[in-house]
C-alpha cells in the first residue's frame, strides 16, 4: 500500500517553484529545493502499515503521524560499531521499515485510532502508543503493553510500551488493529488492538486489550479488564481473517470473542524454555446494551454451539507427529461445555495414552501422548465451564 498525501502533492509543487523573476537560481537554492524535493518524495511513497495494521494515507491526522514519526526516524542511529557504513546504514534502514510497518492509523467518524512509535536516536529506547487522534483535536495516547504483562493482569499504568527492536531475532509489539462498537455510547467507537511477540526464540503469541477513548484520555476498557479477548495463534501459514470479531447475533454491535476458561500457557517440556498457548473452542463475549459483555446469555450459548454442535466422540486426537495439540484441546473444551464426566476422560486418556507414563524428564523415553498434551488435560478436565449446551 503505498501511502500518498494531498499534503505531500503541495510540498511537491512548493519546492518545484522556481522564482520567475530571478533568470538563473543559484546553485545552493537549486540544491536546497532538491534536498526538499526528494525527502518528501521518500515520506510520500514509504509504505505505511501492513495487511493486520492497516494505514488510511488519504486522513489528515494519518499523514500528520507519518510526518512526526519521519521526523524522528531520520535523527535514528547506529548504536553499534559495524566495519562499513554502508552496514550501518542498512540496520538503520531495516529499523525503519519495521517501525513503518508497524504504524497503523485507521480513521472512522469520530477520531482516528492509531499504533505508534516514539523515540530519539538510540533506537533501543523506542516504545510504542496506543493513540487516537478526535475530529480537530490534538492526539493522545497511551503505552503500549505486550503479551506477558496481558497474561499476568499487570496494571496499565505500569505499561512502558519500551522494546528493543534494532537489530534483534524476535518482535514485540502491536500485531493487529480492529475498530469495532461505541460500547459505551459517547459518540466514539471503542478500538482492539493485538500485540504479539514473535520470533524463533520465543513463543510466538498475540493477545488482544480493547481500548477507549474518553474524556480527552485513551485507557483500556474497564468492563473488559478481567476478560480476555481471543488471543490468536500467530501462524504464517493461517488464513487471515478479515474481520476477526464480528457481531455475532445482528444486534449491531461488534462482539468479542475469547476462549473462556480453556485457554492457557504451558511449559514445553524436555528443558525447551519456550512456553505455548493452549486453545479451546473459541466463544462469544457477547456485547449487551450496557455496555457490558457476557459470556454466557442466550448468545454466547448459541455461539458456543456452533462451535461445539455435538458432544466430541473422542477427545485425543492424533496426527503425523503424535497428538494434534489443536484438535485435542478444542475437543476438551467442547467436551466439557457438554458436560462430559472427568471420569470418561481419564478412561480415554487411560486407553489412548497408556496407563503409566514415562517421566517428564527423559526425553528419549517413547511415549504414546506428549506430555505437554496430559498436562493441558489434567488442568482442563477440572475447570469448570461457564455453561453446558446438554
Amino acid at each position: 500500500m503505498k501511502v500518498v498525501h494531498s499534503w505531500a502533492a503541495t510540498l511537491l509543487l512548493l519546492v518545484g517553484c522556481v522564482d520567475r523573476k530571478a533568470s538563473r537560481p543559484d546553485a545552493a537554492t537549486s540544491s536546497h529545493a532538491a534536498t526538499a524535493r526528494a525527502k518528501v518524495e521518500s515520506q510520500a511513497s514509504a509504505r505505511w502499515g501492513s495487511e493486520l495494521l492497516r494505514f488510511d494515507g488519504s486522513s489528515r491526522e494519518c499523514a500528520r503521524l507519518a510526518t512526526d514519526t519521519e521526523h524522528q526516524l531520520s535523527r535514528v542511529r547506529d548504536p553499534f560499531e559495524s566495519p562499513t557504513p554502508e552496514e550501518s546504514a542498512k540496520r538503520v534502514s531495516t529499523f525503519r521499515s519495521l517501525i513503518r510497518e508497524h504504524t497503523s492509523c485507521v480513521s472512522n467518524a469520530a477520531g482516528t485510532w492509531a499504533t505508534f512509535f516514539e523515540g530519539g536516536e538510540d533506537p533501543r529506547a523506542w516504545a510504542w502508543f496506543i493513540g487516537f487522534f478526535p475530529r480537530d483535536g490534538a492526539l493522545a495516547k497511551h503505552a503500549g503493553n505486550f503479551p506477558d504483562q496481558v497474561d499476568n493482569r499487570a496494571s496499565h499504568s505500569s505499561y512502558t510500551g519500551k522494546t528493543d527492536l534494532f537489530d534483534a531475532p524476535s518482535y514485540r509489539g502491536p500485531y493487529r488493529i480492529q475498530v469495532v462498537s461505541d460500547y459505551d455510547g459517547d459518540g466514539t467507537p471503542e478500538a482492539v488492538v493485538w500485540t504479539a511477540q514473535l520470533g524463533q526464540e520465543i513463543r510466538s503469541s498475540a493477545r488482544g486489550v480493547l481500548w477507549s477513548f474518553s474524556k480527552g484520555n485513551v485507557a483500556p476498557y474497564g468492563k473488559t479488564e478481567k476478560l480476555a479477548i481471543a488471543p490468536f495463534e500467530v501462524d504464517p501459514t493461517a488464513p487471515i481473517e478479515p474481520l476477526p470479531l464480528k457481531d455475532i447475533d445482528g444486534d449491531g454491535r461488534v462482539d468479542l470473542l475469547g476462549y473462556g476458561p480453556f485457554f492457557g500457557v504451558f511449559t514445553q517440556g524436555c528443558g525447551v524454555v519456550e512456553s505455548f498457548d493452549a486453545l479451546g473452542p473459541r466463544l462469544a463475549l457477547h456485547a449487551r446494551t450496557d455496555g457490558g459483555f457476557s459470556e454466557r446469555d442466550a448468545a454466547a450459548v448459541a455461539y458456543a454451539k456452533q462451535q461445539c454442535p455435538t458432544r466430541p466422540a473422542r477427545i485425543l486426537a492424533f496426527g503425523e507427529h503424535g497428538v494434534d495439540r489443536r484438535a485435542t484441546f478444542s475437543n476438551l473444551g467442547c467436551a466439557r461445555l457438554w458436560n462430559l464426566p472427568a471420569s470418561a476422560i481419564d478412561s480415554e486418556r487411560k486407553v489412548a495414552c497408556g496407563v503409566t507414563q514415562p517421566p517428564s524428564s527423559d526425553c528419549d523415553a517413547k511415549r504414546k501422548c506428549s506430555p505437554e498434551a496430559l498436562a493441558v488435560l489434567a488442568a482442563w478436565v477440572k475447570l469448570k465451564a461457564p455453561f453446558t449446551l446438554d
